[in-house]
């Protein structure tokens, strides 16, 4: 195969645009407008504003709205995720003050200051649980960034 060559990355970026596929392209750049609009929406921006953003890049207003529910929905499933994470570390927190007094309620010689410790983890625990359940609940009310 003499004349043919294999051209380098270099070279094939140097294709002028009016080579490239318009499908592709327009692919590409919807593509890119679903994934800002995902991330205005995890980002915590109002659903109107990612809605505008939407009606400015050409999108019309039926698919807009489809997409921004769809965007929401996938928001709740995370925040649901995370508080599932959350009720599940808020239990183990809360239970440990119960073991350590029953294991040494038998065992005896129970130090305080490390029981004491253990309460205030166990507070956390339930603030963690009730924080877990509201967000399984109800993850509309979840407002800010889930970047956390």
């Amino acid at each position: 195969m003499a004349g043919c060559r294999i051209r380098s990355e270099h070279e094939i970026r140097k294709i002028p645009p009016a080579l490239v596929n318009a499908h592709q392209v327009a692919h590409a750049h919807a593509e890119s407008i679903v994934t800002d609009a995902r991330a205005k929406i995890f980002w915590g921006e109002n659903a109107e504003k990612v809605r505008a953003f939407l009606l400015s890049k050409n999108v019309g207003d039926k698919e807009a709205q489809e997409l921004i529910a769809a965007l929401l929905e996938e928001r709740a499933e995370s925040i649901r995720a995370d508080g599932v994470k959350k009720l599940w570390l808020g239990g183990l927190f809360a239970l440990a003050p119960v073991a350590y007094f029953l294991f040494y309620r038998f065992a005896g010689d129970m130090e305080l200051k490390i029981f004491s410790g253990l309460v205030v983890l166990g507070v956390v625990g339930v603030t963690r649980i009730v924080s877990g359940l509201r967000m399984i609940l109800r993850p509309q009310t979840v407002t800010g960034d889930l970047s956390n």
